[in-house]
């Protein structure tokens, strides 16, 4: 359980660090 918290938080992570990386970029 607690790796699959582990992972989805990671998963967020990448997610927003995409989301901030496409605004700066644009």
């Amino acid at each position: 359980m607690r790796i699959l918290m582990i992972l989805i938080f990671m998963k967020k992570r990448i997610y927003l660090n995409y989301l901030f990386g496409n605004k700066h970029c644009c």
